[in-house]
């Protein structure tokens, strides 16, 4: 990539320019940039198509957009439908609507509003999900708070510090957990081992849960508990052994 600023980049309509560094690159409609990108500042509206990397401060993406290669950014903004080929970098990621990264997610703060699907493994000191999310690999962060409404999750395995695992937000879920009951929606997160210190969790599938303290809620599916200071099971949850260790 060339190393001279090359000022604003803007593309209104429909249009297509090279790659290179900018201050800004602005996307009005539909654009399809080929090469690297490096910027203070990415702003699409509309549909974009990127055809290498990206290196920016802020990442604003609205609407669809396609980036054949990384991004690495500070700030991180994907709504509507994203596709991301590589891996993504950045101290701050907030996705919603539907987004698809085929490398690995790692952030200082995540928040998942709408799906993910996440090809590699996904870290960061913060996790917070509102929607549902697909993980190939590992999940793992300090604080992971994953709220479910209605959208079914998976990950290979959680590792963490203070795991939770809920139906809707942690107030007022009185209405949405009636409609679990009657079994008009079923969210469920689905894992091969969960990992933690504090571990609670509500409509979780999983072979294995591990954690100093443990509690499994209702609609969770364990097969084996191993804690080291206390364990607690709803009597609307099955849990195969419990076993302190």
């Amino acid at each position: 990539m060339e190393n001279k600023n090359q000022g604003i980049l803007r593309i209104n309509g429909s249009g297509s320019a090279g790659g290179g560094v900018f201050e800004k690159v602005i996307v009005n409609g539909s654009g399809h940039i080929k090469g690297d990108v490096k910027s203070d500042v990415i702003n699409v509206n509309g549909s974009a198509h990127v055809d290498g990397n990206l290196d920016v401060v802020e990442v604003k993406l609205n609407g669809t957009a396609q980036v054949n290669g990384d991004i690495q950014a500070e700030s991180l903004k994907l709504t509507g439908t994203a596709r991301v080929i590589g891996a993504v970098q950045a101290n701050q990621a907030v996705i919603s609507g539907s987004t698809q990264i085929g490398g690995d997610l790692r952030c200082d703060s995540v928040r998942v509003d709408g799906s993910v699907k996440v090809d590699g493994s996904v870290s960061a000191e913060t996790f917070t999900s509102n929607g549902g999310f697909d993980i190939g690999g590992l999940l793992t962060a300090d604080e992971i708070t994953v709220r479910m409404y209605g959208l079914k999750s998976h990950v290979k395995e959680i590792g963490g510090s203070k795991i939770s695992v809920a139906i809707g937000p942690p107030n007022g879920i009185g209405v949405l957990k009636a409609i679990v009951s009657m079994g008009i929606l079923n969210p469920i997160l689905e894992t091969e081992t969960i990992e933690g210190d504090e571990v609670t969790l509500e409509n979780t599938k999983a072979s294995v849960v591990r954690g100093k303290t443990v509690t499994v809620g209702a609609g969770c599916d364990i097969g084996t508990v191993e804690y080291t200071e206390s364990c607690g099971v709803s009597p609307d949850a099955r849990v195969g052994t419990q076993t302190k260790v």
